[in-house]
């Protein structure tokens, strides 16, 4: 890569510098142009992938995948493998091994030139359509698993209550079985708090303080002791 730009782009690219469809950008005709970019240019792309690969991190990724994704990002022709090592300073290998699972995220789509002995990569610019499928295949699922298991609980509490009949014992699982619901309640709000992000792309968070209004009248009759 150089250091000074170059005029030219990919017809598949929009004069924003992102692909319109990366589906576009999977031709085999396309010819990806030489990545230059000026000292400004890198330090751009070496805050960026720091940011995002923070976030990806606390998601619960590997760093590298938001470093690599933002790196493609911010490129306005295809890169390759060798574009990535040299500017990120990882090995081929690790690359590699990123890239693959960003191709299965679908964050990320390789192409293979005609005459060209090696593939490209393109990040997809729809940001808001990664994020919604990283909330519908891991925060939703997780937030689902919870409530089986908080569902779980409440079975045991069941089998619990008919099989010792003492007040006492009727009286703990009465208690439990109340602050398992509560949680239960919050799980489904915060189901369909996501669907709602997910699929209208906004949210009403009402619903859940609603549904921690019990845990925040608790909180204040204790306080008043």
């Amino acid at each position: 890569m150089k250091n000074k730009k170059k005029p030219g782009s990919l017809d598949a690219v929009s004069a924003t510098g992102h692909f319109e469809d990366l589906n576009d950008a999977l031709e085999t005709d396309v010819v990806p142009q030489e990545l230059e970019f000026g000292q400004g240019n890198y330090e751009a792309i070496r805050h960026t992938c720091e940011a995002i690969g923070q976030v990806m991190e606390g998601w619960g990724f590997k760093k590298v995948m938001g470093s690599i994704w933002a790196f493609l990002y911010l490129c306005p022709e295809p890169a390759s493998a060798k574009d990535i090592c040299e500017t990120l300073g990882i090995s081929p290998a690790l690359a590699s091994i990123t890239l693959q699972d960003l191709l299965r995220w679908t964050v990320v789509k390789k192409i293979s030139p005609l005459g060209k002995r090696r593939d490209y990569y393109v990040a997809e610019h729809d940001v808001w359509k990664m994020i919604k499928k990283v909330l519908r295949e891991r925060e939703y699922q997780h937030i689902a698993s919870v409530k089986a298991k908080l569902e779980e609980g409440m079975k045991a509490l069941e089998n619990e209550k008919n099989t010792r009949l003492d007040l006492k014992s009727k009286r703990t699982c009465q208690f439990q079985k109340v602050r398992i619901e509560d949680l239960v309640n919050v799980t489904d709000v915060s189901l369909n708090l996501l669907d709602s992000l997910i699929d209208d792309g906004h949210v009403d968070v009402s619903p859940i303080f609603g549904a921690l209004q019990p845990y925040n009248l608790l909180a204040k009759a204790q306080k008043g002791h």
